[in-house]
């Protein structure tokens, strides 16, 4: 048994030269689409859509429930959510344009990890305050 007659064989039935490069261009074709900094651009709008979402629930709650302190603390919500989808519109404006392939990756990737981190970190900091607050107006 000869070890390179054997990997040219391997080579030949799996790995032709017309499949990889036909795979390879559809990939460099769907890059925008499919790729890590569209996921995230996606995903901090599927957020946004929550917030909205949930800001509609709770105008809904603040017309039905008449106690003056669930009424605070669905305000207090309400407007905190509100901040919430502006900052997120804010920070998705700020994020660069997804590159091409050829152009350079690595200073648009800093710049994602750099907004997108002070993003999650601006919502750690205001759920401290608001978990609070949404926990007190279900208890009233």
């Amino acid at each position: 048994m000869d070890l390179q007659q054997e990997w040219n064989r391997l080579n030949e039935r799996h790995f032709s030269l017309v499949e990889p490069v036909r795979l390879a261009v559809s990939d460099l074709m769907r890059h925008p689409v499919e790729s890590p900094l569209a996921k995230l651009r996606r995903n901090a709008r599927i957020n946004m859509g929550y917030a909205v979402a949930f800001i509609l629930l709770f105008i809904a709650l603040f017309v039905w429930n008449a106690h003056p302190y669930v009424r605070i603390c669905l305000g207090i919500l309400i407007a905190a959510y509100l901040v919430a989808v502006f900052f997120t519109g804010y920070k998705l404006r700020r994020l660069p344009p997804i590159p091409a392939l050829d152009g350079p990756l690595l200073p648009v990737m800093k710049t994602y990890h750099d907004q997108l981190r002070a993003w999650i970190n601006w919502q750690e900091r205001v759920a401290l305050f608001i978990y609070p607050i949404s926990i007190a107006g279900g208890f009233f």
